[in-house]
């Protein structure tokens, strides 16, 4: 398993997805449909990442107005 490492999840525009925060306003198209484009990443916490395994879970909201 790896040691020292977490996941980063990253907007459409990759830019770091705030936790907690409201990401960016899409807009949908004439049929009602829209295409979310989220990244992720390995990120380091501190110095000595050890290789292996890195399994993560997140569960976030999409608000629909």
């Amino acid at each position: 398993m790896a040691q020292t490492v977490a996941i980063e999840l990253r907007n459409s525009d990759r830019s770091r997805l705030a936790l907690g925060e409201a990401s960016s306003t899409e807009e949908v198209d004439a049929n009602g449909n829209v295409t979310l484009n989220f990244f992720a990443n390995y990120r380091a916490l501190a110095s000595g990442v050890q290789p292996g395994v890195a399994k993560a879970d997140a569960i976030f909201m999409i608000n629909y107005n």
